[in-house]
């Protein structure tokens, strides 16, 4: 079984993480109280890469699995995660209900999974859950809608959804190549600002794919 691993560090701690491996069981083990699990389900060695970037109240990660499987996992209720998928996944399924194009997956519930053919790559920001309350609060006025707390698959409106995903890999990009930027505080909360306001242009336009009105959008 093949495995490489490459992690890089910031100046003050493991801020910037990654793995490229073979087994699954290390991919699991290397991501943080996630409780993740991987069963695969296609022939062929399935193999994944995970790179993620921590920005105190916000971490962004993505990651990409060339081979069908199954993801279950059951985060820490701390945690608020908001992923966009970044391939042509076939026949994916989330939380048992099929997926449409242009979703916002909110993994934000306790236990999801979600199911997939051929490849799958995606992209997340997950917030510290009561940081974001606080800051969605602060930029909106109003308390954050409940809805955004429950794991489902939301259709929301495709450029808000693109420009989401773009701006998060860019970040991730930008940090991978230059992880000493994470050391300034000033740097971290601009992001961390950037983040929650690309995720909020998402949210306020989602609408949960088992309601009828999701017809309407986009």
């Amino acid at each position: 079984m093949e495995i490489h691993q490459h992690i890089s560090h910031s100046k003050n701690d493991s801020n910037v993480r990654g793995i490229s491996t073979s087994d699954v069981d290390e991919l699991s083990q290397f991501q943080f109280n996630k409780n993740r699990r991987y069963t695969q389900i296609q022939a062929g060695q399935l193999k994944g890469k995970y790179l993620k970037a921590n920005l105190g109240n916000v971490q962004i990660f993505r990651e990409s699995l060339n081979a069908g499987a199954l993801i279950e996992a059951a985060p820490a209720s701390s945690f608020v995660p908001f992923a966009a998928i970044t391939s042509n996944a076939d026949n994916f399924k989330y939380c048992g209900k099929q997926r449409e194009k242009n979703t916002i997956l909110q993994a934000t519930g306790g236990f999801w999974d979600a199911s997939f053919q051929q490849s799958l790559s995606f992209i997340v920001a997950a917030f510290d859950r009561d940081a974001f309350s606080r800051n969605i609060e602060s930029l909106t006025g109003e308390e954050v809608p409940q809805a955004w707390f429950i794991s489902q698959a939301c259709l929301t409106e495709p450029k808000a959804l693109k420009s989401y995903a773009n701006g998060l890999d860019t970040i991730l990009t930008i940090i991978k190549n230059k992880p000493e930027i994470l050391a300034k505080e000033n740097v971290q909360r601009m992001l961390s600002d950037s983040i929650l306001r690309l995720i909020f242009e998402v949210l306020k336009k989602a609408t949960p794919l088992n309601n009828h009105r999701l017809k309407t959008v986009g």
